[in-house]
């Protein structure tokens, strides 16, 4: 929605508009960690191994070179920060 649109929002439709996206993105989490549930079982059943719990270290290391070379935009580079902090 743009910014006017917004504005033009009365503050009881504001919070109905802010309701339905906190509701949204929780009904989006919860369908998405099912998904990814069904496909780390299709993974086994296949015989595939999972690890779920690893050093990731050696890996952020190694790819930090090519971060260097490869994500200069700024905006890029903050991007890059947000995924290696997650956890």
């Amino acid at each position: 929605m743009s910014q006017p649109a917004w504005e033009s929002l009365s503050a009881e439709d504001k919070e109905i508009f802010r309701d339905a996206a906190r509701k949204s993105s929780a009904f989006m989490r919860e369908l998405w960690s099912g998904l990814e549930e069904r496909s780390r079982q299709q993974a086994r059943a296949a015989g595939n191994t999972i690890t779920a719990n690893f050093d990731r270290k050696p890996f952020e290391n190694a790819m930090s070179v090519i971060y260097e070379k490869a994500v200069t935009a700024p905006d890029l580079q903050q991007l890059v920060e947000r995924i290696r902090q997650v956890q």
